[in-house]
């Protein structure tokens, strides 16, 4: 694996991470909204 490959895939995993608790804030918001 090459560095750039290295960097990539960090970029990709801490984006994803990011979109996974984004998802999860708005879900909460979304439950408490309807509460």
């Amino acid at each position: 694996m090459s560095a750039l490959e290295r960097l990539g895939f960090s970029v990709a995993r801490q984006s994803g991470s990011h979109v996974r608790m984004v998802r999860g804030a708005r879900r909460v918001t979304v439950a408490s909204a309807v509460d």
